[in-house]
């Protein structure tokens, strides 16, 4: 339901894309005041980073923090968080501070949380 690209990093530090959710967008998005979620399965085993595919629905809120997480049975694996400003309205890149070591086909849950209604997460009719 939500645009998503999950990153692994190769052994050789190329970046190498897991996953690719881009659907054509259909004008639908969810706010992100409120915790939004989505449940993945990786296949490939290390996941160093993010991206999301945000819009601007309230400019006048300006910047806002968005926090990006990643649980397994409800226990927090990774975080982080980026100050946003408001205005933007494209993917949204998102690194680990570490890499995050996944199952591979197991389910994890990915976690998207502003402080403000500020930003939306586009979705696709697709998805």
């Amino acid at each position: 339901m939500i645009t998503i690209i999950f990153f692994s990093n190769a052994v050789n530090a190329n970046i190498q894309i897991d996953q690719s959710n881009l659907p054509a967008w259909d004008g639908n998005w969810t706010d992100m005041s409120r915790d939004q979620s989505q449940t993945f399965q990786p296949g490939l085993p290390i996941l160093t980073g993010i991206d999301i595919d945000i819009l601007t629905i309230n400019p006048h809120l300006v910047d806002d923090i968005i926090t990006v997480k990643i649980l397994k049975s409800d226990v927090v694996l990774a975080s982080v968080s980026q100050l946003v400003t408001a205005g933007l309205s494209e993917l949204l890149h998102f690194d680990f501070p570490t890499e995050v070591v996944l199952n591979v086909g197991e389910t994890y849950v990915l976690s998207v949380l502003g402080t403000k209604d500020t930003f939306g997460w586009k979705f696709g009719g697709d998805t």
